[in-house]
């Protein structure tokens, strides 16, 4: 947030400047200072904020099976990697691990496939979201309804 201060003119109105930069803004009258207005207006948002926002989104992730599973570069590559690896093995090789959250799951090569896809495809909205809001940021990057809902995977 940042405070604006501004005088007011003689017949109380904002003078030297446009109150359109504070149509968002919270105001605030000093009583002690009858002549001066204070704003507090959010700081612009920035393409910065949304690229933020969205490597935010990214690390948190997807649902597998009703469990949180991030989907950041590092998680993206060994499930890939499980992914190959587990295709190149004999029918019904299967592969354990423990999430970040320790969750522990135990996939076969069909299942890998799905987790894989599943994570780029997030991965990719996520981007493709981001994308198109840095051009023209929104005042909360945060809030949901500019992004593409948390997808859930089930796993057989």
């Amino acid at each position: 947030m940042t405070l604006y201060w501004i005088k007011r003119d003689a017949s109380g109105a904002v003078s030297g400047a446009s109150r359109s930069p504070f149509q968002d803004a919270t105001e605030i009258v000093d009583e002690t200072h009858p002549d001066l207005i204070a704003f507090f207006a959010p700081k612009p948002t920035t393409a910065n904020d949304v690229r933020t926002e969205a490597e935010r989104r990214i690390s948190s992730g997807i649902l597998v099976n009703g469990k949180p599973f991030r989907c950041d570069q590092v998680s993206k590559e060994r499930v890939a990697e499980m992914a190959k690896r587990l295709a190149e093995k004999p029918a019904g090789a299967t592969q354990e691990f423990k999430t970040f959250a320790g969750d522990t799951f135990v996939l076969n090569a069909a299942q890998a496939a799905i987790l894989d896809a599943a994570m780029s495809d997030y991965r990719g909205a996520i981007i493709g979201a981001s994308s198109g809001l840095q051009d023209n940021p929104p005042a909360d990057p945060s809030n949901d309804a500019h992004w593409p809902a948390k997808t859930q995977v089930t796993l057989p």
